[in-house]
């Protein structure tokens, strides 16, 4: 089962989000059927463990890491993301706030096309070189791939084509839930990058095994929590304003989120109400 935000010229800044490519080039998106967000069962991360892996030499020095990792920072210090998300919690998880738990940068380049099972693998070589925290049932690696590096997850699709982040996770006892987000140079301002985590981070939380028998909160036909409201955008069944979210921290730093899809309000939503 494909698990990834579909390819978008998220310009949102200044021009606004496109239909993802692949739809019809005439900007006519299929309707979004009707929305049935079952649980299958699967486990969930209860408090999530952020941890991000920027991988390259692009990153070293580079601003954009510490903007993504303040934008963790600032999520979890608000709390009204999870508080959305904890409308997701079954019986035997219940989902909490989160945190960023740890950040480091590889200098070395990947390959300029670089495979899932590569990104696996470099995981597991910093966790190995204790560059990385060993997982645990919480846990959830970021990976920032450098510009001008193509993504490929485990289906064959790639971030030049097909979308622009994925999430999957590793089986077996020394398993563990990631994340990839390929470096989108279509933006204007790569900051954007943060919509893409946003719903990342949301599907992982709620979906954090997406296989066939460990499937968590799934829409069987229209996806994660994430998905859905990308594809009602691209439908034009909702507008900008229902999609995208800001987030302001406390010095100054604006942060771009994207809503998901919330069960409670039966529409998109980024952040929990605050109780009056």
């Amino acid at each position: 089962m494909k698990r990834s935000l579909p390819l978008c010229l998220a310009s949102f800044l200044i021009v606004g989000l496109a239909a993802p490519r692949g739809w019809a080039q005439n900007g006519n998106a299929p309707s979004v059927g009707k929305i049935q967000v079952t649980y299958h069962g699967g486990p969930l991360l209860q408090n999530v463990r952020v941890v991000t892996l920027f991988w390259g030499p692009d990153w070293k020095g580079s601003s954009l890491s510490s903007y993504f990792n303040g934008f963790f920072k600032t999520l979890f210090a608000d709390g009204r993301f999870m508080a959305n998300l904890a409308q997701y919690s079954t019986d035997s998880y219940t989902i909490g706030n989160g945190t960023l738990a740890h950040s480091t940068t590889d200098t070395l380049a990947p390959p300029a096309t670089v495979k899932d099972t590569a990104i696996r693998a470099e995981i597991r070589a910093q966790i190995a070189a204790g560059h990385l925290p060993q997982p645990d049932p919480n846990t959830l690696y970021f990976v920032f791939t450098p510009p001008q590096v193509v993504a490929v997850d485990r289906y064959g699709n790639n971030s030049a084509n097909d979308f622009t982040g994925y999430h999957d996770f590793v089986p077996g006892s020394d398993g563990f839930a990631y994340a990839v987000i390929p470096y989108d140079s279509t933006l204007s301002d790569p900051r954007v990058m943060t919509v893409y985590a946003s719903h990342e981070l949301a599907e992982g939380v709620t979906d954090p095994e997406p296989g066939d028998t460990t499937l968590g909160w799934y829409d069987n036909n229209n996806g994660e929590i994430g998905d859905l409201p990308v594809s009602l955008f691209a439908a034009k069944q909702i507008g900008q304003t229902d999609l995208i979210d800001e987030l302001d921290s406390a010095n100054g730093a604006i942060y771009l989120v994207q809503k998901e899809w919330s069960l409670k309000d039966n529409a998109p939503v980024a952040f929990a109400a605050v109780p009056q």
